[in-house]
């Protein structure tokens, strides 16, 4: 086993009379590991496949707020000492909006948007937030519930970036292969999450 002394020892016979304090052989030691550690990173690229996917689809995620109005019913003077005796009180059913996130991404630089059908299925008011914060209000285009998919559309004159789709045959896709899901679930903002096919 190395210990402090038998460090020192072998200084002593290699280089001549070397007297080493404790303070001195714990700052070498912290030296030579930040070098490797220095080394390691400039020899491992951190800017992965993932890293570098993220990167360039990060623009063209975005989070989708929604309202709908719902129908509630609230009984008026239930606890009231009056009419509590006496009956239930009133019935009245009344509109509230209910509000709803969930993300989506831009398929088309000329404001085409894909997201969950769940997300935007019977709201009367949809709002896009893009990367920079701007809202903007998006329309259903399309709506399929079958496969939980919608098409919404965006008017801007921003320069929109979208993503970049897959363009070959589902044959060509390896089991084990990486897949990443981007996205701005409950309003935050970029996460993402990796698996396999």
């Amino acid at each position: 086993m190395l210990t402090h002394n038998k460090v020192c020892h072998y200084l002593r016979l290699h280089k001549g009379i070397i007297k080493m304090s404790t303070s001195k052989f714990i700052y070498l030691s912290m030296l030579s590991l930040i070098l490797t550690i220095c080394f390691i990173s400039h020899a491992y690229d951190r800017r992965t496949p993932i890293v570098q996917a993220f990167e360039q689809n990060k623009k063209a995620v975005l989070n989708i707020s929604t309202e709908t109005m719902v129908q509630r019913s609230d009984t008026l003077y239930r606890y009231d000492p009056f009419f509590g005796f006496y009956g239930r009180g009133f019935n009245v059913v009344r509109e509230v909006p209910l509000n709803s996130l969930g993300s989506g991404f831009i398929i088309d630089a000329r404001g085409y948007i894909m997201t969950n059908a769940h997300v935007v299925n019977g709201a009367t008011t949809i709002t896009v937030i893009q990367a920079d914060k701007k809202e903007v209000k998006a329309q259903v285009v399309a709506i399929d519930n079958q496969s939980d998919i919608a098409l919404l559309k965006i008017e801007t004159t921003d320069k929109l970036t979208s993503v970049k789709l897959w363009d070959s045959t589902p044959e060509e896709l390896f089991i084990g292969e990486t897949a990443l899901a981007i996205g701005n679930p409950l309003g935050f903002q970029h996460t993402i999450t990796d698996g396999v096919v």
